[in-house]
């Protein structure tokens, strides 16, 4: 018999601005989540610069707390080789993980950040077990199950 896998609840914060960012960790949030402008689908107010990233990242890892970085775009095919570059270089700077809605991109991912979270977001309408094993199959670790699920469904 297998003993179950525990894991500690993490209170995820959005970060919609540095000062955001920093608010969020202070009050004890564990993990925060920014867009990148440009890739995240977020509105423009609400989207950070690489440089805005690149401080709150600082700011989290200094607390022992993780950055993740929305990338909600579905790059086209000219598009992906950036969407992966700026994934890597978001990982290179201490990013622990990335929310994604694009299958093609998360499965592109998990080879380019190896070692980072690939969190499915929202925005790929989950609706049951198989549309989760799909994403598990393709290198997800955690999935944004949809907020109307109870208990039963889950």
């Amino acid at each position: 018999m297998t003993a179950a896998i525990q894991h500690r609840p993490q209170l995820l914060a959005p970060a919609g601005s540095v000062e955001m960012a920093m608010a969020a960790v202070d009050a004890g949030a564990d993990v925060l989540y920014a867009g990148p402008r440009g890739w995240s689908r977020r509105p423009p107010e609400s989207e950070l610069t690489d440089d805005e990233i690149r401080t709150a990242i600082d700011y989290a890892r200094d607390r022992d707390r993780e950055l993740r970085v929305v990338l909600n775009t579905y790059p086209s095919p000219f598009e992906m080789e950036s969407f992966v570059a700026k994934a890597q270089q978001f990982a290179a700077w201490g990013a622990s993980g990335f929310i994604v809605t694009d299958p093609g991109a998360i499965a592109r991912l998990r080879e380019a950040v190896a070692g980072t979270v690939l969190h499915v977001s929202i925005g790929s309408g989950i609706c049951n077990a198989d549309d989760c094993a799909f994403y598990r199959d393709i290198g997800a670790d955690k999935i944004i199950l949809p907020y109307r699920w109870g208990e039963p469904e889950v």
